[in-house]
């Protein structure tokens, strides 16, 4: 206080001051009339005063707060710490499923028993962690084989892979089970660009790897469970031995599903349940013989063969055990009885009245909706149509075996000699490669009712009994989503359904029809005989098209979406090329190649069509897939750039005007 009133020239009153105990927190507070009673008379020094005083007390509140707080460091000071924290920039990885194969002829994915034991043997699917930025393809083959061991002590790769001889890595094939060969350089970019985030299957090449299980060092459960039997207690890994040991058989009404299990060994043999035993001692003593004498000459009967077999159907398989497929005859059995109870619980009277009941009881105007009825009740087995990708279609079905190059006599052979003909149909063409679930079917049909137009209608006629042939094909494809025979004039249409006394040809179509209960509800409902004119509405525009093929694009704004869109522009041009009748190509024959039928079925597609535009390996030529009706195009990568449109448009004939399965 001393030193602000001297520089104030105010030295006189700090006695006053002191005995007012006036310090300088007192004075940035004190009015002007207070400073005026301390002796501060001219305005100039009572402003003066409080502001030295105000400084002074802002100086010490400075203080203190650096007293009680750390200094701040200057900026030299914060860069070299940042510098000296700074770390390392961690290196960017990449994680790989890697699944590892044992048999060397494998063509297809392992069943989910297989994966397991591949599982136990430490092959099967590991993640892998490889540096993005190592284009070395040794050192990507090293670690696929590499010894060490994570945290948790299991292997990280696959050495198991140095005693192959090589090994191939693959991939599976849109929408199949099947292994195709991964033709890429084996670096991080190649194969992201190839598989994305898919398996990358490895099968060895030249020695198939053995799938004996590898020793579990980790302690047994403690977990207990008494024995029903003779009530002991065991723990849950003994208890499975000791369940098959025990001196009696564990009652159950549970139906097994199939499985592999290891046979021929000293426990199996000793541990057969009572069925096997009691079939054994119903067998007559000379096959007993027989058979005890083929088993030890080495010798398997044919009933044997057909039972017991190496994983994979190789004499080297990788699995070196030989197993026996438990319950095939029963699934075939199965299906077998299925059919028949079907077949003998179906009534075709009883069918078509419940056809009509319910056109009439709902009075039924929609013919398509009366047609839904129809394959509800007409069309049993299988379903028709794969609604969902991830579920495998069963059920009985009618197999048939045909020609493409002589369909229409192999087709009619093959229809005939069903005797129960209400079953879903699965068609396989002579040495094509297609799993009907649907596609192959409508192709059939496509083929078969072209063929029957070509020959029967718009020829002479044709001996007369081939008539009822072709009558009973195309009502099986009007039922079972195939096309509509829409090429019948008016008179023919009045021959096979309404005229009393139709040509004998006609007779034989009507027979057909009626024998399919198609007649009956035709006759009925009138109504039903326009879905046999033709009609605008099933001609095929460019518009159409392009509804029905709905493209699956990638993210927004990524580059693959950019390449999708690049090819998609062109793939328009094409189609108005198409429809405008400049290329061999008609959009029938796009449809066709897509979903196996040149026209959208009247019930709808199980699946609606798609349009997927991938990357690509190695052609550019379109591939589909009809069961689930996508076709699939591709465009350019990173490295294999996109060809001239011309070209592309040629690659585009070449596919749509295929007729084969898997045969381009």
């Amino acid at each position: 206080m001393e030193e602000a009133l001297a520089k104030v020239g105010l030295a006189h009153l700090v006695q006053k001051f002191k005995d007012e105990k006036v310090d300088a927190n007192v004075i940035t507070s004190a009015s002007h009339e207070d400073l005026k009673h301390l002796g501060v008379k001219k305005l100039g020094d009572r402003v003066k005063l409080k502001e030295l005083c105000k400084n002074t007390t802002m100086s010490r509140i400075r203080q203190e707060r650096r007293d009680l707080f750390a200094p701040y460091p200057s900026a030299t000071t914060r860069n070299k710490k940042q510098q000296k924290d700074k770390k390392a920039p961690k290196k960017r990885t990449w994680s790989a499923q890697f699944f590892c194969l044992a048999d060397k002829f494998s063509t297809s994915i392992p069943c989910p028993t297989e994966r397991v034991t591949l599982l136990n043997a430490g092959l099967g699917l590991k993640r892998i962690k490889l540096d993005i930025e190592q284009h070395d393809e040794t050192i990507i083959y090293q670690a696929i084989m590499s010894e060490e061991k994570d945290n948790d002590g299991q292997t990280i790769g696959f050495p198991a892979l140095k005693a192959a001889g090589g090994f191939q890595p693959m991939k599976v094939e849109p929408n199949s089970k099947t292994l195709v060969n991964l033709n890429c350089p084996l670096n991080v970019r190649s194969l992201k660009l190839c598989i994305g985030q898919g398996k990358i299957f490895l099968r060895p090449i030249q020695k198939s790897l053995s799938v004996i299980p590898l020793k579990n060092d980790e302690k047994v459960s403690i977990l207990k469970e008494k024995c029903f039997e003779c009530g002991q207690e065991f723990s849950l890994q003994d208890l499975t031995f000791h369940v098959e040991s025990c001196g009696k058989d564990m009652d159950t009404d549970e139906e097994l599903p199939p499985f592999y299990r290891e046979v021929g060994s000293e426990d199996d043999n000793r541990n057969r349940n009572d069925e096997d035993k009691e079939n054994e001692n119903n067998e007559n003593e000379n096959n007993e013989n027989e058979n005890n004498e083929n088993e030890n000459n080495g010798n398997e009967t044919e009933e044997n063969q057909n039972h017991e077999s190496t994983v994979g159907n190789r004499n080297d398989s990788a699995f070196n055990i030989t197993v026996e497929y438990v319950g095939q005859d029963d699934i075939i059995s199965q299906e077998h009885d299925d059919f028949k109870k079907i077949q003998e619980d179906f009534d075709i009277i009883e069918s078509v009245n419940k056809i009509l009941n319910h056109g009439f009881a709902n009075n039924n105007n929609s013919p398509v909706e009366l047609l839904r009825v129809m394959q509800e009740h007409l069309v049993l087995g299988r379903s028709l149509e794969v609604r969902d990708v991830s579920v495998a279609e069963e059920g009985p079905v009618n197999f048939i075996m045909v020609d493409r190059a002589n369909l229409l006599v192999t087709g009619f052979d093959e229809i005939s000699q069903l005797d129960f003909k209400f079953m879903c149909l699965r068609v396989q063409f002579y040495c094509e490669r297609a799993e009907d679930s649907g596609g192959p079917r409508k192709d059939f049909f496509n083929q078969m009712v072209r063929e029957i137009k070509e020959e029967f209608f718009d020829k002479e006629a044709l001996p007369i009994n081939k008539y009822y042939n072709a009558g009973t094909v195309m009502g099986l494809s009007m039922l079972q989503n195939g096309p509509f025979p829409r090429f019948l004039k008016e008179d023919e249409i009045k021959e096979i359904f309404t005229k009393e006394k139709p040509e004998l040809k006609y007779l034989h179509i009507r027979q057909a029809f009626k024998d399919l209960g198609i007649l009956q509800v035709f006759q009925h409902f009138p109504m039903m005989l326009h879905l046999l004119r033709p009609s605008p509405q099933y001609n095929l525009t460019f518009r159409k098209v392009v509804e029905l093929l709905q493209p699956l694009w990638e993210e927004e704004g990524s580059n693959a979406k950019m390449r999708q869109k690049k090819l998609y522009a062109i793939f328009l041009k094409y189609l108005r090329l198409v429809h405008g009748g400049k290329r061999s190509v008609v959009l029938a024959d796009i449809l066709r190649f897509t979903t196996g039928s040149e026209e959208e079925p009247l019930l709808g597609y199980g699946i609606h069509p798609t349009l997927k535009i991938l990357p690509v390996l190695s052609s550019f030529l379109p591939t589909s897939n009809t069961c689930i009706n996508q076709l699939q195009l591709y465009t350019e990568t990173m490295t294999i750039p996109l060809l001239k449109e011309n070209e592309l448009f040629s690659k585009f004939d070449v596919s749509f005007l295929h007729r084969e399965f898997g045969l381009a």
